[in-house]
């Protein structure tokens, strides 16, 4: 009797891994669409010579700003934000004045994007949609400003 209680708890325990390893299987495919957004000298504020923000024009571009990822039907399929702005370029000497960097530079990644859903798009704050691949979506590189 102890015998038959012991087969049928391990069959009842491969029976339980059988239909996990086919719920793994069947969860949807994502990948992460990670990349850089980029302001260019003067259209942004030196806030410490490390840290930098959007100026003016350019304000809407901070730390924590909405990145959006939408699918080919134009449907949102992630959602993240801009990390910290960086100063990043050699340092320039502008009328006397030291300027450390000569952009600043804010990173982002989507995670969660269901893969084969493309062409992609990313949008930051209110900048208008830029089209991805799937193939590009771990270096998107934006650039605003002149």
């Amino acid at each position: 009797m102890k015998s038959i209680i012991v087969s049928a708890v391990a069959l009842l325990a491969l029976a339980g891994c059988g239909s996990s390893a086919a719920a793994k299987s069947a969860a949807p495919k994502t990948f992460t669409a990670a990349g850089t957004l980029t302001l260019q000298l003067g259209a942004y504020a030196n806030l410490d010579d490390v840290n930098c923000t959007g100026l003016e024009g350019y304000d809407d571009i901070k730390t924590f700003a909405q990145v959006v990822v939408y699918d080919a039907t134009g449907k949102a399929v992630g959602l993240s934000q801009l990390g910290y702005g960086k100063l990043e370029g050699p340092d320039r000497d502008v009328l006397g004045t030291t300027v450390h960097g000569d952009h600043c530079t804010f990173d982002f990644s989507v995670p969660g994007v269901p893969a084969g859903a493309g062409p992609y798009m990313v949008e930051v704050s209110h900048r208008g949609k830029i089209a991805f691949t799937e193939a590009s979506a771990g270096s998107i590189a934006l650039t605003l400003g002149s």
